[in-house]
């Protein structure tokens, strides 16, 4: 599902990226500071004092390096995430999920990605009750790995496929025309205990282009 909408992901990294610049500054007046004090060194002074600035200076270029490396890499990360394929929004456009994973064989696969079959046929197990109206669901081509993306706009639960096969249209269902539409084709994948336990759902979707 997309949303026309700005996210806000953009603008808290943004802030997370200022956020960081400013320590890297921070980071960058230690040490020259410590330079500075290394450059106006007494030449003539006694050992002890010689030597505890010395140490001083050392301490603060060890702690300010330190830190500068630390907020280099933390940022160079956040940048790296940012221009990441992964991200699911661009500019004005956001994916709305979570996505639920599964798998088709290849004929209902292909019948989903043509348009025909607008109905995915599940037991409502514990997996499929997770799923809410506007979620993105993800399939996966069982041969060959493709993926495709739907966005759930209807849920219909029933006792059993009987009753589903009853009123659901047959073509959304998946079945070509003149096909007979049989709640036992459903037995491949189901037993009947399962179907017993936890009923079934109607899945109700519309391709989303990526």
């Amino acid at each position: 599902m997309r949303k026309n909408k700005k996210s806000p992901k953009n603008s808290t990294l943004k802030n997370d990226l200022l956020n960081g610049l400013g320590e890297l500054l921070v980071g960058f007046i230690i040490i020259a500071l410590a330079l500075v004090l290394a450059v106006l060194l007494p030449t003539q002074s006694n050992d002890f004092e010689f030597y505890l600035l010395i140490a001083g200076i050392i301490f603060a270029l060890s702690v300010g390096l330190g830190v500068f490396i630390h907020l280099l890499v933390r940022e160079l990360k956040k940048s790296k995430d940012m221009r990441s394929p992964k991200a699911d929004t661009d500019e004005d456009t956001e994916l709305v999920y979570p996505a639920h994973q599964m798998k088709l064989r290849p004929e209902p696969f292909t019948a989903i990605q043509s348009g025909q079959k607008t109905l995915e046929l599940r037991l409502y197990d514990e997996k499929r009750q997770k799923i809410k109206i506007g979620d993105t669901i993800v399939f996966t081509q069982t041969e060959t790995g493709e993926q495709l993306h739907v966005e759930v706009i209807g849920l219909r639960r029933y006792p059993d496929y009987e009753a589903m096969y009853a009123v659901e249209d047959p073509i959304a269902m998946g079945y070509n025309e003149g096909e007979t539409a049989d709640p036992k084709d459903m037995s491949q994948y189901y037993t009947e205990d399962e179907i017993k336990r936890y009923g079934t759902v109607a899945i109700e979707i519309r391709k989303i282009d990526i």
